[in-house]
């Protein structure tokens, strides 16, 4: 049987075994009681972790499937319903990635915006002038975020700044406030070369979808998306709740 018992250093597990043992004529009992405290905490510990894991697969797979219905709504072709979806799960992919590699804390934003620009700009830097603060993002936020930051990368690259090839992207963290409360601002100005592009823009698309409705209700915030002839503004609000200003642990 298992008998626990509470402790200065927590809740403490013992396996008794009782076995009738005869020696030399002379009956008895042999008892061996067996410390398992550390092989309990272990099995909760993982038990935690599998229903955490469980939780977050169907969110997972929730937002596989909203991308998956609202790309066929929009796609022309079965060719380009299959390289938008791509994309769109290649940048979940990516934010998984950094918020696996934290135990499932979160991922920093920089960090973020430089994995989802790795597979539309080859260089070793991004073409982008991050600055302000490098938050600390949720699980959740890095994923809808890393989504947000894909939309306006391949939007750039197939007909904005960095298809130009003109390195005039900004990318700013500060502190704000939003329902009386601390907050961050995450904002995304981009120029346009001396080319009309407000056509593209300002269609109706999933990719505005993903950045005016589904990121900021994913976060609790709001966002903003300006578009005109000469630039591109995305403003996300994003509530205390779904981040922390942290240091980076240099490797």
């Amino acid at each position: 049987m298992e008998v626990e018992l509470p402790s200065p250093a927590g809740l403490m597990t013992f396996r008794i075994d009782l076995e009738r043992i005869t020696a030399h004529g002379t009956d008895g009992i042999l008892s061996v009681i067996t410390d398992i405290s550390e092989t309990r905490h272990r099995e909760r510990v993982l038990k935690t972790l599998l229903r955490e894991l469980s939780h977050r697969s169907k969110n997972l797979l929730a937002i596989i499937q909203g991308i998956a219905t609202q790309t066929a709504r929009q796609a022309l072709s079965l060719e380009s319903f299959m390289v938008k979806f791509r994309g769109r799960i290649q940048s979940l992919a990516y934010s998984q990635d950094l918020v696996t590699d934290s135990s499932w804390r979160g991922a920093f934003l920089f960090a973020l915006a430089e994995k989802q620009f790795a597979a539309y700009w080859s260089e070793p830097r991004m073409p982008i002038v991050a600055t302000g603060i490098n938050a600390h993002l949720s699980p959740n936020a890095a994923l809808h975020i890393g989504l947000a930051l894909h939309e306006l990368i391949v939007n750039s690259a197939s007909h904005g700044a960095i298809a130009a090839g003109v390195n005039s992207l900004t990318l700013d963290c500060f502190e704000t406030v939003f329902n009386d409360k601390p907050a961050l601002e995450l904002a995304w100005i981009e120029h346009l070369p001396e080319a009309d592009h407000t056509r593209d823009h300002d269609e109706p698309s999933f990719a505005r979808t993903v950045l005016e409705r589904v990121v900021p209700i994913a976060v609790a915030g709001k966002a903003l998306y300006i578009t005109s002839a000469d630039r591109i503004e995305y403003h996300l609000t994003i509530p205390a709740h779904e981040y922390e200003i942290l240091t980076p642990v240099e490797d």
